[in-house]
């Protein structure tokens, strides 16, 4: 098997490997706890400031942008 046909080969099994559901949960769940614990840490301004950017990038027009 010359290189570029090993090459080839390795990239269809590397791109056709899906990760298991247990750890996709896993991702999940642990994400949704750093985010609760960085609003603790966060002063309510910044917060608020964080809320007020996500609701305008919510509610935009998404065919603008870049």
């Amino acid at each position: 098997m010359d290189v570029n046909s090993n090459a080839f080969r390795i990239v269809q099994v590397a791109s056709s490997a899906r990760p298991s559901s247990k750890s996709v949960e896993a991702k999940r769940v642990a994400g949704s706890i750093g985010g609760m614990v960085r609003a603790k840490r966060m002063d309510p301004a910044k917060r608020r400031e964080i809320a007020i950017l996500a609701n305008a990038a919510r509610w935009s027009d998404k065919t603008n942008r870049t």
